[in-house]
């Protein structure tokens, strides 16, 4: 139950009281009583789910990743996100979030300028937790730089961010996409991850009857 952090202090990072950088794991410093069940981690940030299903943030608080408030301070040691409860898992990349909830729905925070969580064009970034209507019976998360990708209990993987480079999979004529969308797979798939810079370098991958898939760029 106890989380340990390192790295750099920058924007609190390393989610511990002293707010110094550390080579080594320092403990991250929770509320006493609170212990974590998943992790997750965004741009400078670090997210905790706990074993009563809330979650605790701290660090860069850019475009509303932390879902603190429309505010962009810093926060140096965990703080509970208001609104979430029944949290399984977390996943973030650069200043986008999810958090998979025990019903099989999904709730995001922070940047949505390329549709990386799933809210319509209008949305350009969510500051406090925000459920994406239509995804359920979810049961995996995945985030990259401006992507993400969820998986749901019959083996069903769907894209949302940018395109640029391919890592939708949803074809070449789509520079991005405002919403999760169903990639056509040969089968259902038990394991997804997204990655890359959210540029030209980017790729995703999906396991499907223990044979890995991929799309994206190609480049080595």
């Amino acid at each position: 139950g106890t989380v340990k952090a390192w790295g750099s202090r920058k924007d609190g990072a390393p989610g511990d009281e002293r707010n110094k950088s550390s080579e080594s794991a320092v403990t991250v410093t929770l509320p006493a009583g609170v212990k974590g069940r998943a992790l997750g981690e965004a741009e400078r940030s670090g997210f905790v789910a706990t074993t009563t299903g809330q979650v605790y943030d701290w660090g860069d608080n850019k475009n509303g990743d932390l879902c603190q408030g429309p505010q962009e301070t810093p926060i140096s040691t965990p703080r509970k996100i208001e609104g979430l409860t029944e949290v399984l898992a977390v996943q973030g990349a650069e200043h986008n979030v999810m958090f998979l909830l025990a019903s099989g729905e999904v709730m995001v925070c922070g940047w949505n300028n390329e549709g990386q969580i799933g809210l319509p064009a209008t949305v350009r970034e969510a500051t406090a937790p925000t459920l994406v209507l239509g995804l359920k019976h979810v049961v995996e998360l995945s985030a990259g730089p401006k992507v993400s990708a969820v998986r749901t209990e019959s083996g069903e993987v769907l894209t949302t961010g940018t395109n640029r480079g391919g890592q939708l999979g949803l074809g070449t004529g789509i520079k991005k996409s405002f919403g999760f969308t169903r990639v056509s797979l040969p089968g259902p798939a038990s394991e997804i991850s997204v990655g890359g810079d959210g540029k030209q370098n980017s790729h995703s991958f999906a396991l499907i009857g223990c044979i890995p898939y991929g799309w994206g760029v190609d480049e080595y």
